[in-house]
């Protein structure tokens, strides 16, 4: 749904089920493909002036015979004076991944958004803005250890909405993330990349096909610097 338009104080959101199939490794030296089932809940409201997002997700999924919830996050935005070219963002987000030893990431960042396009059937939007990240690991020794980093970091996206038919909308978001880590003298970069899309059943449900993947070139912990993820399912549209 267009936020930029004139129409104003409404809700809107959905409901994601999905069946995915991933190789979210524990261990660069050892594979492991993982069955998993996610959830995913998305609401927003939109004022005449602002717009605000609330989105969260939980995955569920079953590993050496054991089921455990491995990832989870929840994110909140809030888009000021969305109907102009450039307007402004906060955002917040609690995170963890159990099957890679994330406790917890805590974030919190302001930036600004640029509307390239907008017209019927295509948008292209690119933010970029400033964010503090605190991360909680534990190692894979024998004797696992704690490993806390707190980094301030830039952030940028590019994200588009593609009308392919009067049914059918594709979608794209990219981020690159950066922040310099003195503990290591380096930099540490992070890229995550996401496609989706969604095809219109009924007025409340659409089927939905996305594919992610996400790149950190300096992992905290001695994880795979690369995930991947390919879902499918059914969304219901409130």
């Amino acid at each position: 749904m267009d936020v930029t338009s004139d129409s104003s104080n409404y809700f809107y959101g959905g409901f994601d089920f999905f069946f995915e199939a991933d190789n979210r490794s524990p261990t660069p030296d050892e594979s492991a493909k993982l069955m998993t089932i996610e959830s995913a809940l998305d609401v927003a409201y939109v004022s005449k002036k602002h717009a605000y997002f609330q989105s969260g997700e939980l995955n569920y999924y079953r590993a050496t015979g054991d089921p455990i919830i491995s990832t989870g996050y929840l994110h909140f935005r809030a888009n000021f004076l969305r109907k102009r070219r450039l307007s402004y963002e906060l955002f917040l987000q609690s995170s963890f991944d159990a099957s890679r030893r994330l406790d917890s990431r805590h974030l919190a960042g302001v930036g600004i958004k640029y509307r390239f396009f907008d017209f019927d059937g295509f948008e292209l939007d690119m933010g970029t803005g400033i964010l503090n990240e605190y991360e909680r690991w534990e190692t894979f020794d024998a004797v696992s250890e704690v490993v806390n980093i707190d980094l301030w970091k830039s952030s940028t996206y590019i994200k588009s909405n593609l009308d392919v038919s009067e049914s059918a909308t594709l979608s794209f978001i990219t981020f690159y993330q950066v922040g310099y880590d003195g503990d290591i003298n380096a930099f540490r970069n992070r890229v995550s990349a996401e496609l989706q899309l969604a095809f219109e059943i009924t007025e409340h449900f659409s089927f939905v096909a996305e594919g992610m993947v996400h790149y950190e070139d300096k992992p905290v912990i001695d994880i795979n610097k690369t995930v991947y993820g390919i879902s499918n399912g059914v969304r219901y549209v409130f």
